[in-house]
């Protein structure tokens, strides 16, 4: 697979029907989801590691993010998505568990990670010194466990 990722298709089965959305997020900048089921899981693998993750792409979405869940799965997490890059700052209000958080920029390579996140770091925000599109939490440990580091690239399936 190429460093910078081309087109990719998420195949859902809605009603009884297959509706395929291509979406072109890191090889245009644009991802336009705006008909995906909002509790759907997509698979996506960092750090060899395969993960589900929901869609956090919007301001009501992106506020809430993981807070007040009881846990998070050990192979899923939430992807925040945003329109433009920029330093996208991320706390633990709310939390009940910790994290760790994983910027990317726009070609879905790593940029930043802030392991081990404890939920009493709140209100300390933490951000990546460069600009991210994307930014991925999962539960605390993975980034260590599967060896992910800054450089790696993030693929979708």
């Amino acid at each position: 697979m190429s460093k910078i990722f081309g087109l990719f298709v998420v195949a859902l089965l809605l009603f009884g029907g297959v509706a395929a959305y291509e979406l072109r997020y890191f090889s245009t900048g644009v991802f336009d989801q705006s008909s995906l089921p909002t509790d759907q899981l997509y698979p996506m693998v960092i750090g060899g590691q395969q993960i589900y993750v929901k869609i956090a792409d919007t301001p009501a979405k992106q506020q809430q993010g993981l807070s007040g869940t009881a846990s998070l799965p050990q192979n899923q997490g939430m992807l925040f998505i945003f329109p433009s890059d920029g330093i996208y700052k991320f706390w633990m209000k709310d939390m009940n568990y910790p994290l760790d958080i994983i910027w990317l920029d726009s070609t879905a390579h790593v940029i930043y990670i802030a392991p081990d996140l404890a939920p009493n770091t709140y209100p300390q925000a933490f951000s990546s010194n460069t600009a991210a599109r994307s930014v991925l939490e999962v539960h605390a440990g993975f980034a260590a466990q599967n060896n992910v580091q800054v450089g790696d690239v993030v693929h979708f399936q």
